[in-house]
């Protein structure tokens, strides 16, 4: 999977994938955090809301 950010995302996902480390108090991956966010999305939850939410917003 290949994930495509312009600068400024990159800068911003690099920054959150910092807080989440901090968060957890371990080292985490990039492809760790996607794969975390894609099994919550999967439960159905709020978090697939925000989701499907977030993705008909970007259009």
């Amino acid at each position: 999977m290949t994930v495509r950010f312009d600068e400024q995302q990159a800068e911003e996902a690099d920054r959150l994938l910092l807080d989440l480390r901090a968060d957890v108090g371990r080292r985490l991956d990039k492809a760790e955090a996607v794969r975390a966010l894609l099994l919550l999305a999967d439960d159905g939850g709020p978090v697939r809301g925000a989701l499907v939410k977030g993705l008909r917003g970007s259009r």
